[in-house]
């Protein structure tokens, strides 16, 4: 069984060989061998035969299946990965469902991309490096992306990104390796100072003008 809980460094391999173990996912993996062989539209044919196969399932077992699909597609980049239909048709409906009827089960806030979601995850598990290393990622692409157009201006509220710096702080003291955990501090050391220097003129603009 693929622990969801954790990253250890075969932590690929193991995600591996649940999707390629699971029964349920036979439809799923013919689909990515037909479109890796370039035959899209038998490739689509057989995504429409594994949805059909969801749809009486068990709401446990579409949860387990959600959970190996969502981490598969995270690993393996390209928007084939996770089609649309399957997204829209079965994804997003049993997070949906799941986040509803189990408010207090981190499993789904996990396979979100908000930080907000990730961070909750964090305080109902701590133990969970996936979403700590998931949580610091994203992170660090909102902190990158709000500071790119300084010093001509901040791409988002500074105050609560500067709070979000030392959540990153707190989380990136937490992994397991020090190496990872050097290269994020290091990082948002970096997007740290951006921010403090156009805080700072900000506050002296203000003081200037009264």
């Amino acid at each position: 069984m693929y622990d969801s809980r954790s990253n250890p460094p075969d932590h690929l391999l193991g995600l591996q060989r649940a999707i390629d173990n699971e029964p349920l996912l036979f439809y799923y993996r013919e689909y990515l061998r037909l479109l890796d062989q370039g035959l899209r539209t038998a490739a689509l044919r057989q995504l429409d035969s594994f949805l059909e196969t969801l749809s009486p399932l068990e709401p446990k077992a579409k949860r387990s299946l959600v959970s190996l699909l969502v981490r598969s597609c995270e690993e393996k980049q390209g928007y084939m990965q996770r089609p649309y239909p399957l997204f829209e048709k079965f994804i997003k409906p049993v997070l949906e469902t799941w986040r509803e009827e189990l408010p207090d089960d981190p499993e789904p806030l996990r396979l979100s991309y908000g930080i907000n979601d990730l961070a909750r995850s964090l305080i109902l598990d701590p133990s969970c490096m996936y979403a700590r290393r998931k949580l610091i990622g994203r992170a660090l692409e909102w902190l990158d992306y709000a500071t790119h157009e300084l010093p001509y201006g901040y791409l988002g509220n500074i105050v609560i990104d500067l709070a979000l710096v030392e959540l990153i702080r707190k989380e990136a003291r937490l992994l397991p390796d020090i190496e990872s955990i050097i290269k994020n501090i290091e990082l948002v050391d970096r997007l740290s100072s951006k921010m403090n220097a156009y805080f700072e003129s900000i506050k002296n603009n203000l003081a200037d003008s009264e």
